[in-house]
């Protein structure tokens, strides 16, 4: 009658007791090409959610849910976006579908993903202290449907389950490593902690996780007594780092080079997630072992250097790298340590005192030997710079920047960092032999294009062909007589206002003065 007498007639075609399975539903192809009806509150729950009306019984199995809008709209969403809901959908299905509503999820391509969503929201809830994920599963009798989802996709089983239970074997089976132990878990668990760490939108939840459970894994494992190269290896436990650093400051204070095997714990840890707190006790670790190091390779060369040359040689090869140590030593005892750095301080600081002394007599010695200044031909004096480098460019457009207080090693990692933090650049460093006096009037003018140079003692300034070189309008009055018709501009006028006037200068200096201006101020001075 339906089909063939009043094919355009309208009916209602009704059952008791639920619908059939499909596999057994003859007029399945009807209800397929129709809209269904039911009168029952899960019946209806499934027409809003999409769902196939014979599962109805798993929606009335939790009816509580049905009163939760935000639970009624992610199911619905799941349902409409997830392949595993779509085809030969099985009450299993339709019961993780729901314990995943319940507990926000509302995206699951796979049904793998809506497991570690369901894990990952109970155990941020677990870390933060918030309930809402666990009162909806509460709510909707969904705690069995949970432990078998985790024990199908964890291999979590216990007698006694619980949120807390399973958060604290999620964390003991990823940190397998350290404890000597064969997790309980499977890979799932190190899935979970890996994305809660790397994700910033987990972050936070990851670190209570941590901060929660370590106490317990410290005491029962013994976690403090391992060695480096176990502990290395974990990237969850925030304690490691401090562990790693007490270890390494000891040593270091006792003299011991752990320029290597610092450079091997950051190249691990650098990935971890608690790198970021650990980085600056790092860096002064690492800086205080090359500066034992180096201060050590100083004291073996030393004796060797037989001339000024071979002093200059020796210190822009390779001591230089003590006074760049020191700099960065201080640079990170200034941020927050995990430990107490006293006593690698005391091991450093004497150290860079005496590398300082007796550079400065080989140095003194040297120059007195040579009984000139300049005690040595083969490297530009400073008042040679014009001529022997600035007018090498005559015929281009050339910027020299002139920062005062700018040591060499700051200038050997400013020549690095420009040379390898792009393509684009290239940058060669060499030294220069300073003026004697060391006079910073004498140093600027010696800069500018000269052929005699003076003191005036009564002003206190510098002179270049008996023209005045104090002050930015007279070297500029200066260079703009040279050869390449130069200008002269502060570097925080031109950050500030950019080019006024100088973009078609073919040779501009640049004047710096962030340095010693930093030095020279006492709330500053030792930034």
């Amino acid at each position: 009658r339906v089909l063939l007498d009043e094919p355009r007639g309208k009916f209602l075609v009704y059952r008791a007791g639920g619908a059939p399975e499909r596999s057994v539903d003859f007029l399945l192809d009807i209800k397929l090409a129709s809209a269904n009806f039911s009168n029952s509150r899960a019946a209806e729950w499934a027409q809003e959610c999409g769902m196939p009306l014979e599962h109805e019984k798993v929606l009335d199995a939790h009816a509580a849910l049905a009163n939760d809008v935000a639970t009624k709209t992610r199911l619905t969403t799941l349902f409409s976006g997830s392949n595993w809901l779509n085809d030969n959908v099985n009450d299993s299905d339709v019961e993780l579908a729901l314990l995943a509503a319940a507990c926000g999820v509302d995206t699951a391509p796979h049904r793998v993903d809506a497991r570690r969503k369901v894990a990952l929201a109970i155990v941020k809830g677990y870390a933060l202290g918030d309930r809402q994920a666990w009162s909806a599963i509460e709510l909707g009798g969904l705690e069995g449907i949970l432990w078998r989802e985790l024990r199908s996709g964890f291999g979590y089983a216990s007698d006694e389950p619980g949120v807390s239970d399973f958060a604290l074997a999620c964390v003991t089976s990823a940190c397998s490593n350290v404890t000597g132990e064969v997790p309980s878990l499977n890979t799932e668990a190190s899935v979970l902690l890996s994305d809660m760490s790397q994700n910033t939108s987990h972050r936070r939840a990851f670190e209570e996780l941590m901060r929660k459970t370590q106490g317990f894994l410290e005491d029962k494992y013994h976690l403090r007594n391992l060695d480096w190269a176990t502990l290395e290896d974990n990237p969850y436990l925030p304690q490691v780092d401090r562990w790693i650093v007490e270890g390494l400051a000891s040593q270091v204070a006792n003299g011991v080079d752990c320029s290597e095997a610092i450079r091997s714990v950051v190249a691990k840890r650098k990935f971890t997630p608690w790198y970021g707190e650990s980085e600056a006790s790092y860096n002064a670790l690492a800086a205080a072992s090359a500066l034992i190091a180096g201060c050590k390779r100083f004291d073996d060369e030393k004796a060797l250097a037989e001339s000024a040359d071979d002093v200059i040689d020796r210190y822009v090869t390779s001591w230089y790298m003590v006074d760049g140590s020191y700099r960065r030593f201080h640079e990170a005892l200034g941020q927050d340590l995990l430990c107490d750095f006293s006593a690698v301080r005391k091991a450093v600081e004497p150290r860079y005192g005496r590398f300082l002394a007796d550079l400065a007599a080989m140095w003194q010695a040297k120059v007195i030997e040579a009984g000139a200044w300049p005690p040595t031909g083969s490297v530009t004096l400073q008042r040679h710079f014009y001529a022997d480098v600035a007018m090498k460019s005559y015929g281009e457009r050339v910027a020299v920047i002139i920062s005062d207080a700018l040591r060499y090693e700051a200038g050997a990692e400013l020549a690095w960092l420009l040379e390898n933090g792009s393509p684009r650049y290239q940058a060669t460093i060499t030294p220069m032999l300073a003026m004697a006096p060391t006079y910073t009037q004498l140093g600027m003018a010696a800069l500018l294009p000269n052929n005699e140079l003076g003191i005036d003692i009564g002003l206190q300034g510098a002179s270049v062909d008996g023209m005045s070189a104090t002050g930015l309008a007279n070297r500029d009055k200066i260079l703009s007589q040279s050869d390449m018709c130069g200008m002269c501009v502060q570097a925080s006028d031109l950050l500030h206002s950019g080019f006024s006037g100088q973009e078609q200068a073919d040779l501009l200096y640049v004047y710096h003065n962030r340095i010693d201006e930093t030095g020279d101020a006492a709330k500053s001075e030792r930034e």
